[in-house]
C-alpha cells in the first residue's frame, strides 16, 4: 500500500501513464516509421518503452477518474465525434461543439502527471502551491476558468500533412516563464505551470478557449523554432517540402 498521488489515501497503486498510452499507440502504429515512435529530446535520454513512460501514481479509483477525460479526448482527437473543425482566417483553426469539461481536464491531467512523474525525461518543476490547486481541480473535476492554467494549441503541417508520428520530451520554457512546452502526434502544447499567468496572453493569443469554441494555429513545421532544432537533426530539410 502506498499513498495515491491524486486522493492522497492510502491504496494500492496502479500503472499510470504519463503520455496516455492509447495516444503512444496513435503515434507508434502507423508506416512511417515501420511501426515506432520517434522521440526527440532535449536531453541524453534512452528510447522508453514503445507504450510510453509510466509509473506506479494512483490508485484504481483515480486512474478511472482521469480515464473519463481520456476517453473523451480520445474520440474528439481520433474520432471527432460530434464536432465542428473550420479553418478562419489568418492560419486559424476553430473547434465547435467539443465538451469543454472534458478537454480542459485531460490536458490539466497531462500536466498534473508529468509535475509529479519520477522520470527525469517526462517531468516538470512545478512548485508547491500550483501543483495542490492543480490537484484539488483534477480530484474535484473542476476545469477551473480558461484564464486558470491557460494552454495555447498549434497543429502542426509536415510534408503539407498533420504530423502523428513523434513525441517530444516536455521543454520548460524561459519566455514565457514559468510555462512547459510539449508535442505529441501533430499537437504542440504550450501550457502555463502556474493558476495565474499574467505573461501568458503577450506571448499567445488571448481568448482562445471558452466553452462554446477553441482557437488554434495551423502551421508548417520548420516555422516554429523550438521544433525547428529538435526534428531537423532527426527529419533534415532535404525531402520535405515543409508546406
Amino acid at each position: 500500500m502506498n499513498t495515491c498521488r491524486l486522493c492522497l489515501q492510502e491504496r494500492e497503486l496502479r500503472v499510470s501513464h504519463i503520455i496516455p498510452k492509447w495516444l503512444v499507440k496513435h503515434c507508434r502504429d502507423g508506416e512511417d516509421y515501420k511501426n515506432k515512435f520517434k522521440y526527440l529530446s532535449s536531453k541524453e535520454i534512452k528510447f522508453p518503452p514503445q507504450d510510453g513512460p509510466k509509473e506506479k501514481l494512483m490508485c484504481h479509483d483515480c486512474e478511472q477518474k482521469i480515464g473519463r477525460f481520456e476517453k473523451y479526448f480520445r474520440n474528439f482527437f481520433i474520432g471527432r465525434k460530434d464536432i465542428e473543425i473550420h479553418i478562419v482566417d489568418n492560419g486559424l483553426i476553430e473547434i465547435k461543439n467539443y465538451r469543454y469539461k472534458e478537454i480542459r481536464l485531460f490536458i490539466l491531467s497531462i500536466l498534473w502527471r508529468l509535475s509529479v512523474s519520477s522520470d527525469k525525461n517526462f517531468s516538470v518543476n512545478l512548485d508547491a502551491h500550483n501543483q495542490e490547486i492543480l490537484r484539488k481541480m483534477l480530484l474535484g473535476e473542476n476545469p477551473g476558468l480558461p484564464s486558470e492554467f491557460p494552454f495555447y494549441t498549434i497543429l502542426v503541417r509536415i510534408d503539407g500533412k498533420i504530423d502523428s508520428k513523434i513525441i517530444m520530451n516536455p521543454i520548460e520554457l524561459e519566455h514565457p516563464q514559468n510555462s512547459v512546452a510539449l508535442y505529441i502526434s501533430g499537437i504542440l502544447f504550450f501550457i502555463s505551470k502556474t493558476q495565474l499567468n499574467s505573461v501568458f496572453n503577450s506571448f499567445f493569443p488571448p481568448d482562445t478557449m471558452s466553452e462554446k469554441r477553441w482557437l488554434g494555429s495551423i502551421k508548417k513545421l520548420f516555422d516554429i523554432p523550438i521544433l525547428y532544432e529538435k526534428y531537423k537533426s532527426t527529419l533534415g530539410e532535404e525531402g520535405h517540402d515543409n508546406s
